[in-house]
């Protein structure tokens, strides 16, 4: 939301007091701020994932996403399905690394690791691949940025930055990222890749105070091979720095909830 859930905590907000816009700011500089109203040491957030198709049907699914840093800082994630029955109990659990990515299916009671070469595809035949929902990692960490123009987005002044990777794994080559110049929450991203096509959109809005910050509690994807096909996730409910037991973080709970 690196990305959407960045995106997932693209969502993960700002305290209600607005910054002060510095018109002398560096891109990168900028993008540190950024990364700043989305930090949260642990998080929990209630979603809503509505994904449709270009002949119009639909799919709503329920989910619970737990996040907590680890002791040597890396973001672990843990997302499962509440809801609809077909999808009840399915799990996702990353420790922080493309290497550690398993999915559990309680059908089959059966844990299958995601392999490296697959964290770009679709998850749950959204418009979000695997690394889009589970890498929380900071912007800065893999881009550096530069501000390449001022524009009005959803009725808000924005930063234009031009994100640009800083070594080869990184999610995307280059992204565009627009950012609120009062708050510095992300409005758009536009995705590119390494041949500089657009192969994403991410857009969010409806800005709402949640546990004491203001959140994007919309996020609309679109991955632009699948035409006619969009993912919204919306925020129904958000803790930040919540108390999440480490146990959640293992294979023990991914399998056996406790």
């Amino acid at each position: 939301m690196k990305r959407v859930f960045k995106i997932l905590l693209l969502v993960s907000a700002i305290p209600l007091f607005a910054f002060l816009v510095q018109a002398d700011l560096s891109g990168d500089e900028v993008l540190a701020k950024v990364d700043q109203v989305l930090e949260s040491q642990a998080t929990i957030m209630n979603a809503t994932m509505t994904t449709s198709d270009v002949k119009g049907n639909q799919k709503f699914s329920k989910m619970i996403i737990y996040t907590k840093k680890s002791a040597n800082g890396k973001d672990r994630v843990l997302i499962e399905y509440l809801a609809p029955a077909a999808d009840k109990g399915v799990k996702f659990l990353s420790l922080g690394d493309v290497n550690q990515i398993w999915m559990y299916l309680p059908k089959v009671e059966k844990t299958v690791r995601i392999a490296g070469s697959m964290i770009k595809q679709s998850m749950m035949n959204s418009d979000f691949s695997y690394e889009d929902l589970l890498d929380r990692s900071n912007y800065s960490d893999s881009y550096s940025a530069k501000i390449i123009g001022r524009e009005t987005m959803a009725d808000a002044k924005c930063y234009l930055l031009e994100l640009t990777a800083k070594k080869g794994n990184a999610n995307y080559r280059q992204i565009k990222l627009w950012v609120r110049e009062d708050n510095y929450i992300p409005v758009k991203e536009e995705f590119y890749s390494g041949s500089g096509s657009v192969i994403k959109i991410a857009t969010q809005s409806q800005l709402e105070t949640m546990s004491g910050r203001i959140v994007p509690t919309k996020i609309t994807f679109q991955d632009l091979a699948q035409k006619g096909h969009q993912t919204t996730l919306e925020i129904n409910q958000i803790t930040f720095n919540a108390n999440i037991p480490e146990q959640y973080f293992n294979m023990r709970y991914l399998e056996k909830g406790k």
